[in-house]
């Protein structure tokens, strides 16, 4: 759990407790159970509003800082993909030019045998 969960939980308790406490030290009093309850009722419908509004002001922050710092993750995982996609991409076009000037000297030295090897068969019929 993060420290703000925690934090929201010990709040939570000890408002929790303080309460209990100050049912006790009222009912030591000898108030009525009943105002006691009513008071703790009134003292939670005001404070739980605020701690959950905290919370939920704590949660939102916490999700939009985890959501900037995986955007800026992915966001260099991408260009480092680029990068060497590029990379990839110059590498086959240059065994592409490569192979087809390979490809091109072979045909001309094929045709160039051709010649010769038609030469010779026509002097000699």
């Amino acid at each position: 759990m993060s420290n703000v969960t925690v934090g929201i939980i010990c709040l939570i308790a000890g408002l929790a407790l303080g309460a209990f406490v100050f049912y006790l030290l009222r009912k030591n009093q000898s108030s009525s159970d009943e105002e006691v309850t009513e008071v703790i009722g009134q003292k939670l419908t005001e404070l739980l509003p605020i701690v959950l509004n905290q919370a939920n002001e704590n949660l939102v922050r916490m999700a939009n800082e985890k959501l900037g710092s995986e955007t800026k993750q992915n966001r260099m995982d991408l260009e480092s993909k680029r990068e060497e996609i590029t990379r990839m991409v110059k590498d086959l076009e240059n065994y592409v030019k490569t192979a087809e000037k390979e490809r091109i000297d072979s045909y001309a030295t094929l045709k160039t045998q051709w010649r010769k090897v038609e030469k010779l068969r026509r002097n000699y019929l």
